[in-house]
């Protein structure tokens, strides 16, 4: 294996802000909007406080248990798919634990406002550690589009067969030859290029054959399963069984995720997405819960999540020379 060159001191990439500092429009947008769905979720929850006080809560930790498995399992395949990604791209082989690490360290800036520093965590972690900021930096992006495209294939797909008034297979159908031509490489790269240039960011080349991509493409289909299958578990986990079929509830979950995490001025899509979820499950679960349940994912898959960084307190202070 061919050991990364030593980073050398350089500018941030061009194009990519150093600053934290938000426009003071931008922190009112995000403290208006947080606090305006937050308010219709509390509300909720206490206009139907009999409901959720009453109701038959009964807890499985064997359920619960295997949700907060499944989650972590789903971390570790896409830390794989970004190291995938990485090596092809930039030629480096990433040691596992190496990635664990700036995956997981990077993460946490998806809580805070601009979806950007998640990118920029990879970047700057990843260039302390000797590696290229160019190849990073496009392994950083695709990883995230191709989750972005395989949720919306998901949610639209899955949705938009059942959930919302049966839209005819012959739509269903376009839509998925849609997806598939837009994964070819040319126009993949047209798409991300220009939601780059919307955000004032530089353009990247992507140099990943159809194939690759493609089969890129139906792991990151599974990892959405994997994750609203760990939702799932979560419902049952607490004496909730959904009328909705597994893959309805997968997509529920799914759709509301990408509408978090595309309200790019709210830090971690906090209180959108639960607005998100308990609008799209209310007619899934019994009457009164949506919003509390919304409420309880959030927790459950953030302490999931903060378990999953764990293993970072034995990394600390060593390297990984694997």
């Amino acid at each position: 294996m061919t050991s990364p060159r030593p980073a050398r001191t350089a500018e941030p990439p061009k194009g990519h802000e150093t600053g934290t500092g938000a426009p003071a429009w931008k922190r009112w947008l995000t403290i208006i909007t947080v606090a305006v769905v937050g308010y219709f979720l509390v509300r909720s929850i206490v206009s139907q406080w009999d409901t959720v006080s009453h109701y038959q809560w009964s807890l499985r930790w064997d359920w619960l248990l295997l949700s907060a498995a499944l989650v972590w399992i789903d971390f570790v395949v896409l830390i794989l798919l970004w190291r995938f990604i990485l090596k092809r791209i930039g030629q480096h082989t990433m040691p596992f634990w190496t990635a664990y690490r700036v995956w997981f360290l990077s993460n946490f800036g998806k809580y805070l406002p601009g979806k950007v520093w998640t990118v920029m965590g990879m970047v700057v972690l990843l260039k302390a550690e000797g590696y290229s900021a160019a190849p990073v930096l496009v392994s950083a992006i695709l990883n995230q589009a191709l989750s972005i495209l395989s949720g919306l294939a998901l949610s639209v797909i899955v949705l938009g067969a059942g959930t919302f008034g049966n839209i005819p297979v012959p739509v269903l159908a376009g839509i998925a030859v849609l997806l598939l031509a837009i994964l070819y490489p040319p126009l993949l790269q047209w798409g991300i290029n220009l939601g780059l240039r919307i955000v004032r960011r530089d353009p990247i080349t992507i140099s990943l054959p159809f194939a690759t991509i493609a089969g890129l493409f139906v792991v990151y289909l599974a990892t959405w399963i994997a994750y609203g299958g760990a939702f799932w578990l979560l419902l049952l986990g607490i004496g909730i069984h959904p009328s909705g079929s597994f893959l309805q509830i997968v997509a529920i979950f799914a759709a509301s995720y990408l509408i978090g995490f595309l309200a790019l001025f709210v830090p971690g899509g906090l209180a959108v997405r639960e607005g998100a979820l308990s609008f799209l499950i209310t007619n899934w679960i019994p009457a009164g819960l949506a919003a509390p349940v919304a409420l309880l994912s959030r927790i459950w898959l953030t302490v999931t999540e903060l378990l999953g960084a764990v293993p970072l307190l034995w990394m600390r202070g060593s390297r990984d020379t694997t």
